[in-house]
């Protein structure tokens, strides 16, 4: 967090380089920005100052949790949020890409601040719309709770509490005359006044780099895509081809590239993050995919007396990859993944 609150609003590139490693520029700063971000996303939570902040909720995008923690979390909580502003503002000022699947709602709800009305039946209905879109299991729970007769509510013996976390939201319990109000807390909480301590406390960090006006020309799922957490990525071999570069020892038709080209484009999507991490420094390509990688993606031929014993090994600030000539598509494979796994993470060589 010092990182972003001393550095994140200068006018400067951010450059980040490690204690006892020499690797220096955009590698180790992508590296960097890979690894907050899998802290930060860790389900059980991240750790700091010896608290636990459970920011989350679990699903496929990065939606706040309700505040319903004791104070002293949530006051680490909103500095968590303050700082991952910060650093994605930066990301997106430097053109960097940071993987970090925030959902399109809480993006929106930052860039768009509003007033909450909980009394407005306008408002109601928008809240409706937005929970609907984050958790549409629990919006459908409610608007079918809001259907049921009052015999019906009775017999489900329904505590006044926020669902998934036990929050008092009221007293004794659901009834069929209060089930209406019982419904409108639940949405609150979950997707209004509950989260706005997260959504306040990001658009505090990302002003602070940059005003959220520069992204109020998008739509919230173009504003995702910018913060990496959004769009396919294309790994075909056709795509990989024309993006790949080649040097020193090799060319487009040599066996190596060709067996190197299968094995990506055959790639998971967990290999795809592995490889990536490995070669850039971040675990996503750009926006744009290969083709606006830069530096390009480029190999060239690491020569030495037994290729098939020996791994490859990367340049991450120019994205060079340097393959030895293996002597078959099985034996690329195999290297190319344990450098992968073993080697990420580490800049040893300058």
């Amino acid at each position: 967090m010092k990182v972003m609150e001393l550095y994140a609003h200068g006018r400067a590139v951010l450059e980040v380089e490690f204690f006892d490693e020499v690797g220096t520029g955009l590698g180790p700063t992508l590296e960097f920005y890979d690894l907050v971000a899998r802290e930060v996303m860790k389900p059980d939570g991240c750790v700091v100052g010896g608290v636990k902040c459970r920011l989350w909720r679990e699903a496929e995008f990065m939606f706040p949790r309700p505040a319903v923690d004791g104070e002293k979390e949530m006051n680490k909580c909103v500095e968590v949020m303050r700082m991952l502003g910060s650093l994605v503002a930066r990301a997106v000022v430097d053109g960097r890409t940071v993987e970090m699947p925030l959902h399109e709602v809480f993006l929106e709800m930052v860039i768009w601040k509003q007033r909450y009305d909980v009394e407005s039946v306008t408002w109601k209905r928008a809240l409706m719309r937005r929970l609907k879109r984050v958790d549409r299991v629990l919006w459908s729970s409610l608007k079918r709770l809001l259907s049921m007769k009052r015999e019906e509510v009775e017999g489900l013996a329904l505590e006044f509490v926020l669902p998934g976390y036990d929050l008092p939201l009221g007293e004794g319990m659901v009834t069929g005359r209060n089930v209406e109000e019982y419904v409108w807390k639940v949405v609150d909480a979950t997707v209004g006044s509950g989260v706005e301590y997260a959504v306040g406390a990001f658009r505090e960090g990302f002003e602070r780099v940059v005003s959220t006006s520069v992204l109020r020309g998008f739509e919230g799922s173009e504003v995702q895509m910018v913060c990496g957490g959004g769009g396919e990525e294309d790994w075909s071999l056709e795509t990989l081809r024309d993006a790949l570069k080649t040097d020193h020892g090799y060319n487009p038709n040599s066996p190596s590239i060709l067996y190197l080209l299968t094995v990506l484009s055959s790639y998971t999507p967990l290999e795809r993050r592995e490889f990536l991490s490995f070669l850039t420094g971040s675990t996503r390509l750009p926006i744009g995919g290969w083709k606006t990688l830069t530096p390009s993606f480029t190999v060239v031929k690491k020569v030495v007396d037994d290729p098939d014993r020996v791994l490859p090994s990367v340049m991450t600030c120019v994205n060079y990859l340097k393959l030895p000539e293996y002597k078959d598509v099985e034996t690329l494979r195999d290297r190319l993944g344990v450098a992968c796994r073993e080697g990420r993470g580490c800049f040893h060589l300058s």
